[in-house]
Parts: structure tokens; sequence; C-alpha cells
């Protein structure tokens, strides 16, 4: 999983999303995994409201007792098409990744309500005022986009808090802590493994992600009991079409900070010739042969990079912690 940004930028799950603001939103190419050439899959049909009356909005999913209806996507679909012409196959893609986006919020929200992180009115028009200077510079009011979004001060005061939460979870203190905790992520150690990967976005369904996290499971536990090799279950199975032709194998040896920060330290904690338990990163769920390991001899605090690979650790437990809520604790229904 070659690792360039955290896919799922918590700085947008709840404030003005990437696709209201990106110039090119509806046809900017999906993150492949793995330098793969296929986009991930994704995580939901398209909503439709073709077939249902004006007056009887659908509902499209449910983050737990939360209910996203048709209504909101299209307010922001027009929203956005009064800005750009749209193909109706972009249209389509657009409409996915708005109700991505809207689960991602609900996920996120809710969690940082169970945090209970209190902001002050100085914080709350700090992000008011954020919000405000990105609007402007698309020609857009924020009550505008407030309006289509279906927003109240509320998910402004939601923005601040998320914002907080983000500076409170990745600290000098912390990437300190990090960086003294694992030099062997920041060393020069690389790792040369092969994967198998069941594709499963952070925001699919609880149903789709258990019936995920079972396949890899499953597959796992034929391994173990030798009724196939690595190579044979990800020539079979695997969804990275980069690397199941090739059984698996991710190529060149790697660096920690090529990849996506859950890959990679469950990559650094596997011995050399074993297979890791399951293990879930951005793109669905993974088990990784380890076939190689060479220790670093720099030392970690000389590594250019650590400070921001230390942080992008620190996103992807946050990250984890809020898209894991989907695996159970708060339920995601997409209605088909």
């Amino acid at each position: 999983m070659k690792r360039t940004i955290i896919a799922l930028s918590l700085a947008a799950v709840v404030g003005v999303n990437s696709y209201v603001f990106a110039q090119d939103s509806a046809t900017a190419p999906a993150k492949a995994p793995l330098a793969a050439t296929a986009p991930l899959a994704a995580s939901a049909p398209a909503p439709t409201t073709a077939s249902a009356p004006a007056s009887q909005p659908v509902v499209v999913a449910t983050v737990g007792d939360v209910k996203i209806i048709s209504d909101k996507i299209d307010g922001i679909v027009e929203l956005i098409k009064s800005k750009r012409e749209l193909t109706k196959d972009q249209e389509q893609m657009l409409r996915g990744k708005i109700l991505d986006n809207l689960i991602s919020e609900e996920l996120a929200k809710n969690y940082i309500k169970t945090k209970k992180i209190e902001v002050t009115p100085a914080e709350i028009a700090e992000q008011k005022d954020e919000y405000t200077k990105q609007a402007a510079k698309n020609d857009m009011t924020l009550d505008q986009f407030m309006k289509a979004y279906g927003w109240t001060d509320a998910n402004i005061a939601d923005g601040a808090r998320l914002k907080k939460m983000v500076k409170d979870a990745t600290t000098k203190e912390k990437i300190a802590e990090v960086i003294k905790a694992h030099p062997e992520y920041f060393n020069g150690t690389s790792v040369k493994a092969s994967h198998i990967l069941i594709l499963c976005s952070p925001v699919a369904s609880t149903e789709e992600q258990k019936a995920a996290k079972a396949k890899i499971e499953g597959i796992l536990a034929d391994i173990q009991a030798k009724k196939m090799t690595f190579g044979e279950a990800a020539k079979k199975f695997s969804e990275d079409p980069g690397s199941k032709i090739a059984d698996g194998a991710l190529g060149e040896a790697f660096t920690f900070e090529k990849m996506v920060p859950q890959f990679a330290a469950m990559a650094w904690a596997t011995p050399k010739g074993d297979i890791s338990k399951p293990v879930r990163s951005e793109f669905g769920y993974h088990i990784i042969l380890v076939t190689d390991r060479t220790d670093g001899t720099a030392k970690a605090e000389d590594m250019p990079m650590k400070d921001v690979v230390a942080e992008g650790i620190l996103m992807g437990q946050l990250q984890s912690e809020i898209f894991g809520q989907a695996e159970g604790a708060l339920p995601v229904v997409i209605v088909k």
C-alpha cells in the first residue's frame, strides 16, 4: 500500500468536504491500492431518486439511528452543478462519493461526541472563518454551502471540535513518543513482503465490512491448514491486481514510510517467514507474508521525514478508531 497521503483525510470528515472545493472532484481518479491499475471499488451504489415522489425523500443509508436522505445528496449535487458541468457518469460517481462523505461525517460526529471535546467561542469563530474563506475561493458564500448541505451552526462547532481533536492527537510530544517507541520504523529498516487484499471501504456497510473480514480470516485459515499456499490464495482471492499476478509479491523491499501506517506496522511486527494476522487499512483487509527483512543502521532522529511519518501513524490510529465504529458499535446500512 504505497503511502502518499491518508486517503480519507480527517480534516475533511466534518468540514467543507474536498468534493465541493476540488476543481476536478468529479473526474479525479480514486487512489489505487499498491500502485495497482484498477480503482478502488465503490463502497455503495450511487443513490437514485428518479422513481420517488418529490415529497417523499428516500433514505439512502443509516448510521446508527441517523438517516441520510436523498434530498441532502441532491442539494450538494445541485450546488456543484451550478459551478461546473457534469456528465451523467460524473454525477453518478459524485453521488457515491457524497454518500461516503456523509457516512464519514456521522461516524466522526459520533466519535467526537463520545470524547466530549469542548471548544471555545473563539475556536468556533476561527473555524467559521476558515470555511468562509474556502467558500469564497469558489465564488460561494458560507450560507450557500450550509443551505445545500443542510448545515447549522452545530456543524461548524463539530468542525472546530474535529480540528482540536486532530491537533491534540498529533502533538509534538506524541510524535516524539512514537519515534522513541519504534526506532525500527525510522532507521532505514526495510521489509520485503507479499500480501492478499480484500477490498473494503472504511465507509462500506457494516454487513460488507463483516463479510470482507470473514473472507480474509477464512483465507488465512485455509493457508494455515495447508489447503493452499499463500501464492495460490493470492492469485485466487486477492483484489489487488498489481500483486496478485505475482503470488501477492509487492516487488522490491520497502521502508516504513512507503506504505500506509496500519499496513506497515503489521509488516514490521511480523517475523520473517510468517504470515500476519488480518490487518485493516483504508483499502480493506490484508494478510501479509514477510519474506525478507534488513535491519537499518541509521539513527531514527536523523530521518528527514520522521515527524511526518510519526504524525501519519497517529492519524492512522485515530482514523481506525473513528471508522472502526462502523464494524459494530455504530452500524452502517446502505439502502439498496
